[in-house]
């Protein structure tokens, strides 16, 4: 009977893990974030991105429940209302919660007044601004730009991206996710994080299997850190 028990409790927690990604725990997170950004379901979808159909059947879980292009679209809208939250946290809950910026609205509005005679602000430096947000919002945030092909199209070279760093026993718990690495040699990588040979080494796989790269899997790595991908900006093209 002990034994079955114990079988029971692992099952338990292996389901218990894959309900964070379920289409009623993405919608209670959703709900969640909406009532934050005080907006009601039809506020929601002012901007034309989001039908109310389409938003009522994410918040009753059903087909599947929210996707990642809706998290983006949410995510656009409840920012106007200074609710700022990842898609890795909407669909996974996965990195930090929601966070809410009080009188952001106010805050953009004098803003607005102030540097109305200014010059629009360059690209690079709006990415700046936001990494900095990120880094203060985030314990243990570690960012880094991409450099190569091997996470195409998912992340071209030049990206940024960001998440918040994972050691040791936590690590596993990030494998299937796009993650960035520090490996015991001192190499930082962008890469798909899968299970290793052994209990303590990982192999980092390339999604692009066009890449040119030498090695599309590198094996049996030991991990210093893992971050998972919450962040992630593109420079528009020129």
């Amino acid at each position: 009977m002990k034994n079955q028990d114990k079988k029971r409790t692992k099952n338990t927690r292996v389901q218990d893990d894959s309900s964070l990604s379920s289409p009623q725990a993405k919608a209670e997170r959703l709900k969640r974030v909406r009532n934050l950004a005080n907006l009601s379901r039809e506020a929601i979808c002012d901007d034309g991105n989001i039908t109310l159909a389409t938003l009522i059947s994410w918040e009753i879980g059903r087909f599947g429940g929210l996707t990642r292009k809706g998290a983006d679209n949410v995510i656009a809208r409840v920012a106007k209302e200074g609710v700022f939250v990842t898609a890795e946290w909407l669909l996974h809950e996965v990195g930090a919660g929601p966070n809410v910026q009080a009188d952001y609205k106010k805050l953009i509005e004098n803003k607005g007044k102030v540097g109305a005679e200014k010059k629009p602000q360059s690209e690079n430096n709006r990415i700046l601004e936001e990494l900095i947000l990120f880094k203060k919002l985030n314990d243990n945030a570690v960012d880094f730009i991409i450099k190569d092909t091997a996470m195409v199209p998912h992340y071209q070279p030049g990206d940024h991206v960001a998440g918040t760093k994972r050691v040791k026993d936590k690590i596993k718990s990030l494998v299937g996710y796009d993650c960035i690495v520090e490996t015991d040699d001192g190499k930082i990588l962008v890469r798909n994080l899968q299970y290793g040979p052994s209990e303590k080494t990982f192999n980092l796989v390339s999604i692009n299997l066009q890449s040119r790269l030498k090695n599309n899997i590198i094996y049996n790595v030991k991990l210093i850190s893992a971050a998972p991908i919450v962040w992630h900006r593109r420079k528009e093209p020129e």
